[in-house]
C-alpha cells in the first residue's frame, strides 16, 4: 500500500519590499482565534471611522507598528501619544489596523503581504475588511461602471455589484470558508465583479494562502465627507460578523451631525494646504482630510 500524498499548504515568504511590522509588549494581545479588522481610507472616512470607533469603544491598546519607506513621514496625535501613520490595536477581542493615510499604490502587494503573513504567525481568526464606496443616482442594476482609483482606494461600487436594495450593504469572500461567514451575517456576497487597491491585493492573497477573509462594503454619498452614518452601518455589520463584539454605534450617530459640521467647516477651511515633502511637492498617496481626531 503507498504512503497517502503529502499534504501542500500554501505559504508566502515575505519580499525584500514588505513592511516591518513591530510587535510592542502586550500579555494580553491578539491571540489564536481573535478577528482582524482592516480599516483603511476609503470614500466617506467609513471604514477609518470605524475603526477609531472599535479602538476608542473596546479601549484597544496599541500592540504592533508598521515601518515602511513608502509610509509618509507623519505622527498621529491620539490620546497624547504619537502614532506612526499604519498601526495595529487590538487585545483578545479584537485587533484593529488602522490608518488616516490611503496606501500608497507601491505598497499595497507588500501591506497586503505583512497583514496576512502577521495574521498566521499568531494565528489570529477571520480577517475583515471594511470599506465606504460612492453610490451615484440613477444607478442601473449591474450597470454601475464602477473603478478603483490605484493611489487613493475605491472611489465608487466595484464593477458588478448589482443594485443595492434594502441592504445597503455587500460582500466579497476570498474563501468558501468567508462565504459561508458573510452569508451567516446576511451579507450578500458578490458573485462576478472586479475590485482594485489594497482591498484587492488581501482578496487574492486571502484566496491563493486559503485565509478566511471577507470584505464588506457600504454606499456612501459625499466621497470627501466624513460619512458617520454609513460607519455606523459598518458598524451594525460587524456586530453580525463577530459575535458578542458589542459595538454600539449609538456614540457616533448621537454625534454624526455635529461631527460632520465640524470636519466639513475645518476642510473648507483647509482647502487647497494638503502636505508636503520637503521639496514643496504634495506627498503621494496622503489623505488631505482632516483625521477624525482634528
Amino acid at each position: 500500500m503507498s504512503d497517502p500524498d503529502p499534504v501542500i499548504v500554501p505559504s508566502i515568504a515575505p519580499s525584500s519590499s514588505t513592511p516591518t511590522i513591530v510587535d510592542e509588549p502586550s500579555p494580553d494581545g491578539p491571540g489564536p482565534g481573535t478577528p482582524f479588522l482592516v480599516c483603511f481610507p476609503s470614500a466617506g472616512l467609513a471604514s477609518t471611522i470605524v475603526g477609531h470607533h472599535a479602538i476608542r469603544h473596546l479601549k484597544l491598546p496599541r500592540v504592533a507598528t508598521v515601518r515602511s519607506r513608502y509610509l509618509p513621514s507623519a505622527a498621529v496625535i491620539f490620546d497624547k501619544r504619537p502614532n506612526p501613520p499604519v498601526r495595529i490595536h487590538g487585545n483578545r477581542t479584537l485587533a484593529v489596523a488602522v490608518s488616516e493615510f490611503p496606501a500608497p499604490a507601491p505598497l499595497m502587494q507588500p501591506l497586503a503581504e505583512a497583514f496576512l503573513l502577521w495574521a498566521g504567525k499568531k494565528e489570529l481568526g477571520p480577517t475583515i475588511v471594511v470599506e465606504g464606496v460612492l453610490r451615484h443616482e440613477g444607478e442601473a442594476s449591474g450597470n454601475h461602471g464602477g473603478t478603483a482609483d490605484p493611489a487613493n482606494g475605491p472611489t465608487s461600487p466595484p464593477v458588478g455589484i448589482p443594485d443595492w436594495g434594502k441592504e445597503d450593504v455587500m460582500g466579497i469572500a476570498a474563501t468558501p470558508a468567508a462565504g459561508r461567514l458573510l452569508e451567516t451575517a446576511k451579507v450578500p456576497v458578490l458573485v462576478e465583479g472586479i475590485v482594485g487597491g489594497l482591498t484587492a491585493e488581501l482578496l487574492n492573497l486571502a484566496s491563493i494562502l486559503d485565509r478566511t477573509l471577507g470584505v464588506v462594503f457600504v454606499p456612501t454619498a459625499e466621497p470627501g465627507y466624513p460619512d458617520y452614518h454609513a460607519a455606523a452601518r459598518l458598524v451594525e455589520i460587524l456586530d453580525r460578523l463577530v459575535p458578542g463584539l458589542a459595538l454600539d454605534p449609538k456614540p457616533m450617530l448621537e454625534q454624526a451631525e455635529v461631527l460632520e459640521r465640524m470636519i466639513k467647516d475645518a476642510m473648507k477651511m483647509n482647502k487647497g494646504f494638503p502636505p508636503s515633502t520637503e521639496m514643496g511637492e504634495p506627498l503621494a498617496g496622503t489623505a488631505t482630510e482632516p483625521s477624525m481626531y482634528g
